[in-house]
């Protein structure tokens, strides 16, 4: 090696050797849009200009890890900034933030959804609260009473979302929500109850019969039957009690809500035995998807179903090829009892189609025990 080339590679070395620092603190204080966090954080907290708070809020909220510096910031500027853009784009940075990171601001994000003047800031601050977690749990409280008594539509929806949030934690909320999902007047923030009911599980089972009664109003709207489908079957064999309400459902207007609703009946299975008149009625069904899921749900009574065995045999000739496959697959699931079904079955068997091919004969061998 030269005496020249040893000195270029001494000086690259060294160059590299002193940018490390550099680059560790590039890690703590990065550059955001031509500035770097520090400097976002003296604007935020000391600027005269609300444009220039605000723009300094989104800039850090884009931040995928946010330090603790920032989060507090952020937090302080929530609580304190006399600009609601301000203050709502602060809620905003922390709601995008990891659980964690948040779990610094609590408190304070807390105090933002009980009595900030607005009610997007309550809103966003409402779901920054649901998405800290276990941390926040000491703040259900808050979140019950946003959803009592807030005006604004967007709070209580964001409330009872952040509730469900919470699962099992969340208990005592199941009257508020109960209450919320019968009478609110906004679709969000009933919707919203009802998923939260289903995400809170065993301690809002009582809740069952005034999911059932919601789902057949002929004013409910259209996303709040849809939700309380979706929930219902959620519970599974716990929401028996409103097979009857289910089984109505398969009449609605909306195609979509017949479908969760056969769909729910499916994961209640035996305990849903009272709906199979209905079932069978809803398998001419104008939607193919709707025609499927009733099969599964006609399929899930299994022995019970043993009636609607001639009805599955004339779907293996829909015109649908998913709902064919459906009601030879559910045959078998009805097993002996589908005994009638054999001869179609082996018919299918033979079939140039595999997938029907490979599903008689799965079937097949349910129904003649050799499986």
């Amino acid at each position: 090696m030269t005496r020249r080339t040893w000195f270029c590679t001494l000086a690259v070395i060294l160059l590299l050797a002193g940018l490390q620092p550099g680059r560790a603190a590039d890690d703590e204080d990065p550059d955001l849009f031509g500035k770097r966090a520090s400097e976002w954080l003296v604007i935020l907290e000391k600027d005269t200009t609300v444009k220039q708070r605000r723009r300094a809020a989104i800039a850090l909220g884009t931040m995928k890890t946010k330090s603790k510096a920032i989060v507090v910031g952020l937090g302080t500027a929530l609580s304190k900034d006399k600009e609601v853009e301000v203050r709502r784009e602060c809620a905003l940075a922390l709601r995008n933030s990891t659980s964690q990171e948040a779990e610094d601001v609590v408190v304070l994000v807390a105090d933002a959804v009980k009595s900030d003047e607005d009610g997007t800031v309550r809103m966003v601050a409402a779901g920054c609260l649901g998405r800290i977690g276990k941390k926040a749990t000491p703040h259900i409280p808050t979140l019950i009473n946003t959803l009592k008594e807030d005006k604004h539509d967007g709070a209580r929806a964001a409330a009872a979302e952040s509730l469900g949030l919470f699962g099992a934690d969340a208990r005592e909320a199941v009257p508020v929500l109960e209450n919320a999902l019968l009478k609110d007047s906004d679709r969000f923030a009933r919707a919203y109850s009802a998923v939260a009911l289903g995400r809170i599980g065993d301690p809002a089972t009582s809740a069952i019969p005034a999911l059932g009664a919601v789902l057949i109003k002929s004013d409910t709207p259209t996303e709040v039957r849809e939700a309380v489908a979706d929930v219902l079957g959620q519970f599974g064999a716990r929401a028996a009690p409103a097979t009857e309400a289910l089984a109505s459902a398969l009449k609605d207007n909306q195609s979509e809500v017949r479908r969760r609703a056969a769909v729910a009946l499916s994961k209640i299975g035996a305990g849903a035995k009272l709906a199979l008149p209905k079932l069978r009625e809803a398998l001419g069904d104008k939607d193919k998807s709707v025609r499927g899921s009733v099969i599964r749900a006609i399929g899930s009574l299994k022995g019970e179903a043993r009636e609607a065995v001639p009805d599955l045999i004339k779907a293996m000739n829909d015109e649908s090829l998913e709902v064919r496959v459906a009601a030879i697959e559910e045959l078998g699931q009805i097993g002996p009892d589908a005994k009638e079904a054999v001869a179609e079955l082996m018919i299918a068997a033979k079939d140039g189609r595999a997938v029907i091919r490979n599903a008689a004969q799965e079937a097949l061998k349910k129904i003649q025990g050799t499986s």
